[in-house]
């Protein structure tokens, strides 16, 4: 396999049949080979996973090379259930890994994969889009830092490159899973024109997606409280509240609001105080239960990570 990083530097994982083979760092000064032990005779599952996101490193998989009879590509063909997780650092896991392997180089503290959207993803052997980059809001609140909005970052392929327009007809979700703005209201106030924003975030998404469930997930402080004030939470809630309330009249049909009960577990702070790769993982069984009850999905057996990841 080889592959580049365009900025930065990316972590990858590499699985045959769910068992891990390669941790490979890719940087922005060259191209890097990986080579997977040779396997025994059968079919087997190989599964290339970006784990870091693009806040990193914009990287692109060039080639996967085989000596043997056949290769199949079977990234369309794993499983017909999709989902798209959107948000800004907690949906990437930011600092995820930061309780036990600390937070220097940043990019080595996160794991995207133990993110509770694409551990609920893999819970049910779902595709998942990822569209996320820590700091990122609904309005372009950090664009001086060259942190594109969650709204570019939907429409793009390759999330640094304005000009790579995604076909969202490549890739339609049953189940979109959003935790997006909360950047916007890091001053405890809303921004003007925010409220339009959200909402017609919501209903492009909705276009692209004309039948899917579209859940908007709400945290309790405690899991937020290592880097957000309970200010910007309330005024943060209170807003997307509201926006819900006045898309679901004018007849936004499938929409929900769920809101993580405060009995849902924290353990520790990851890098800049925010959620660890274990609290994520209980945040994941709240959402599996409520998505599984939403859609009759049960769960698969697991075969390392399902992910089809875009944008990441």
């Amino acid at each position: 396999m080889s592959s580049t990083s365009e900025t930065g530097s990316s972590q990858f994982e590499l699985r045959v049949d769910s068992k891990l083979v390669e941790s490979a760092t890719i940087n922005s000064t060259t191209s890097r080979n990986v080579s997977v032990p040779i396997m025994g005779q059968g079919s087997h599952l190989l599964v290339v996973t970006k784990i870091t996101e693009a806040l990193f490193g914009e990287a692109r998989l060039d080639n996967v090379f085989l000596d043997g009879p056949r290769f199949e590509d079977r990234g369309n063909g794993m499983s017909n259930r999709r989902m798209e997780i959107i948000g800004a650092s907690v949906v990437n896991g930011f600092g995820d890994l930061g309780q036990s392997l600390g937070c220097e180089p940043a990019f080595r503290a996160e794991d995207s994969v133990l993110a509770f959207g694409p551990l609920a993803a893999n819970h049910f052997g779902a595709r998942f889009a990822h569209i996320a980059w820590a700091g990122a809001g609904i309005l372009p609140t950090n664009a001086n830092k060259g942190t594109p909005s969650i709204p570019q970052l939907y429409n793009r392929t390759l999330p640094r490159d304005p000009s790579s327009n995604w076909d969202h007809a490549t890739f339609v979700p049953q189940v979109v899973v959003l935790d997006a703005g909360g950047n916007d209201f890091n001053t405890g106030n809303a921004p003007a024109g925010w409220n339009a924003a959200y909402k017609n975030f919501l209903l492009q998404i909705r276009a692209n997606a004309p039948e899917a469930d579209v859940i908007v997930i709400g945290f309790p402080e405690a899991v937020l409280s290592g880097y957000k004030t309970a200010a910007a939470q309330r005024a943060f809630n209170g807003n997307v509240t509201v926006a819900i309330g006045d898309l679901k009249d004018a007849g936004f049909g499938r929409l929900h609001y769920l809101t993580v009960p405060s009995s849902v577990k924290t353990e520790g702070t990851g890098c800049q105080g925010h959620p660890t790769s274990e609290t994520h993982s209980h945040i994941a069984e709240f959402l599996q239960d409520y998505i599984g009850n939403l859609t009759g999905w049960t769960p698969v057996a697991a075969q390392g990570s399902s992910t089809f990841i875009f944008n990441n």
